[in-house]
């Protein structure tokens, strides 16, 4: 156990040399730590394989390249930030500034972004079935993908004309008005795989989601983690949003619900999301028949 952690506490100290002092070989490193170049050398593999330094290798003028060992940007999370406080501050002077309509259009916009990014991202991964109004139209001049961006994500995959940004309105919705609807149902069609692409979108961003079937056939989403959660605390709307933003995607052939909260003591934020049961129509009233029996051919109604 004692030998386990000097291994950590000299990859913490490499890091902390790596973050002050910046790029330097194995040697440098193990000059500065009393430690056998062969040892650093391990030290830094390890490190590497769990993606938290990296290294560029430098020509000489005799010899080999040199590799310079340098901090990978996953490594930030290791050192102190204030991130948090950051977006907190940021939070309170919208409101004193703008006031809580302001802050109420702040997060409106921020949900459509994160509408917009979400549809065009399931599009690429769950493609909706190819028909005449979504479907995008071959171009035979052109067999590579076309590349298209909004709120920051750039996709490489051809996306449904609903879908695609209108390049002759640089400021136009990513949603086509005139098809939205009949593609976006398109889209939904599969809203199982779409919890769980949702699930793999919401883990890249550090929620650390899954979806988990449920005995009576609903989807429970769970974020096992919350990485806004401070800036939460102090903007309940970001939680409203959260759920109004799945149930967007989702559509309304389905209901999301939050069954469990961070903020009110939960372990984690939980949403159950189910089928809508469609409305059985009405079945017509047939007409009411008599049960009298039809005169016999010949007979006489007058007997």
């Amino acid at each position: 156990m004692a030998m386990e952690d000097g291994k950590q506490k000299i990859k913490d100290q490499i890091l902390n040399l790596l973050k002050t002092q910046g790029a330097q070989t194995a040697a440098a490193l193990a000059s500065q730590l009393h430690v056998s170049p062969m040892a650093i050398r391990q030290h830094l593999q390890q490190l590497q394989l769990g993606n938290w330094v990296t290294y560029q290798e430098e020509r000489q003028p005799i010899g080999r390249p040199v590799k310079l060992w340098q901090l990978s940007a996953r490594s930030l999370d290791r050192f102190p930030n204030r991130h948090a406080d950051l977006m907190v501050e940021l939070l309170s002077g919208v409101v004193a500034r703008f006031g809580t309509e302001g802050l109420e259009q702040l997060m409106a916009d921020r949900s459509q972004r994160q509408i917009e990014t979400y549809l065009a991202k399931l599009s690429e991964s769950l493609p909706p079935p190819r028909n005449p109004e979504c479907a995008s139209s071959e171009r035979a001049d052109d067999d590579e993908p076309t590349e298209y961006s909004s709120a920051g994500y750039v996709s490489r995959v051809p996306l449904p004309d609903a879908l695609r940004p209108d390049v002759s309105r640089p400021d136009a919705s990513l949603l086509n008005a005139s098809r939205s609807d009949h593609c976006s149902s398109q889209l939904r069609s599969n809203w199982r795989q779409q919890v769980a692409a949702i699930a793999v979108l919401r883990t890249q961003e550090g929620y650390m989601a899954e979806a988990i079937e449920q005995s009576d056939g609903s989807l429970l989403l769970v974020e096992n983690h919350c990485p806004i959660c401070i800036a939460a605390q102090h903007c309940p709307q970001l939680c409203r949003s959260e759920l109004e933003t799945f149930q967007a995607v989702l559509g309304s052939t389905v209901k999301v619900e939050r069954m469990e909260h961070l903020l009110q003591g939960d372990r984690r934020c939980a949403y159950r999301i189910s089928p809508v049961s469609p409305v059985s129509p009405v079945s017509p009233v047939s007409p009411v028949l008599s049960s009298a029996p039809a005169p016999e051919v010949g007979s006489s109604q007058l007997d």
